[in-house]
């Protein structure tokens, strides 16, 4: 009968023999015991995977010529996006030479510390209006000339729902401020300022909102009592045109808008 046994039950011996190397064989084994460089280790992609650490090291060296071979079509693939600087992403403000009104009306008042004044249209009304550097003649202009008036009106620069962001936005504008357009020789920065408050009415036909004041108010002029009923000044912007679209009653609104500013004022008598 022919017996089986477990290799296990089975004597072992372990013989031990030195093969002697030849002088090339012994410097490749002295090369790969040296121990790794520090440029060996500047990018070691696998080195945070879970599971490899049990299952030894794993180092990897990459170049620019490697990172092709290393990831493949990815390399190629992935965008190349630009660096930019912080001025790119700076908005430039302007005042589009499509708002300039001329109209012939008296002056009502004159305020020369603001460098504005008010005057009186005969379809208008009474407005108040900054004084460009361009108005030259500013200190000849006296109550009750009649002139004529050169001027930008008002321009709707942001009308968005009231959120942090947005009114980082709004004030980011009013710190810069906006400029003519076509006027190169215009030094002064027009004025944005901006009006805060909850949405009551929106009328489409002449694309204009009412808001209930909560804060913010046109430069020069007195601050609406809190609670007031606003009447804003008409967009005419197709970005303000498509906001308006989406916002309702009861909504808070952040806006910002660019003030009326005289650029040219001919005295008549």
């Amino acid at each position: 009968m022919l017996s089986l046994e477990r290799e296990s039950d089975l004597p072992t011996t372990t013989h031990t023999t030195q093969i002697p190397l030849d002088r090339d064989t012994a410097e490749i084994q002295r090369a790969c015991r040296k121990a790794p460089s520090k440029e060996q280790y500047r990018f070691h992609p696998f080195r945070n995977v879970p599971g490899l650490r049990d299952k030894g090291s794993v180092m990897v060296t990459i170049n620019r010529r490697s990172a092709l071979k290393f990831f493949g079509g990815a390399a190629l693939a992935a965008p190349i996006l630009p660096v930019l600087s912080k001025a790119a992403f700076a908005q430039e403000l302007v005042v589009p030479n499509t708002l300039e009104n001329f109209k012939r009306g008296t002056i009502h008042s004159m305020h020369p510390e603001q460098r504005s004044f008010t005057i009186v249209w005969e379809d208008l009304g009474r407005v108040k209006m900054k004084a460009a550097d361009l108005v030259t003649n500013f200190g000849q202009l006296k109550v009750g000339n009649i002139v004529d008036v050169h001027w930008y009106d008002y321009m709707d620069f942001l009308i968005a729902k009231k959120t942090p962001e947005t009114t980082a936005r709004g004030d980011a504008m009013k710190a810069q401020n906006a400029t003519l357009q076509g006027l190169p020789g215009a030094k002064e920065k027009i004025i944005l300022w901006s009006m805060d408050g909850m949405l009551t009415k929106v009328d489409p036909a002449t694309n204009t909102l009412f808001v209930i004041y909560k804060s913010g108010g046109e430069p020069d002029k007195p601050a609406p009592n809190s609670g007031e009923v606003i009447q804003l000044p008409p967009i005419v912007t197709p970005a303000g045109k498509a906001a308006m679209a989406q916002i309702k009653v009861g909504d808070e609104l952040t806006t910002v808008w660019s003030r009326q500013t005289a650029i040219k004022a001919t005295i008549i008598r």
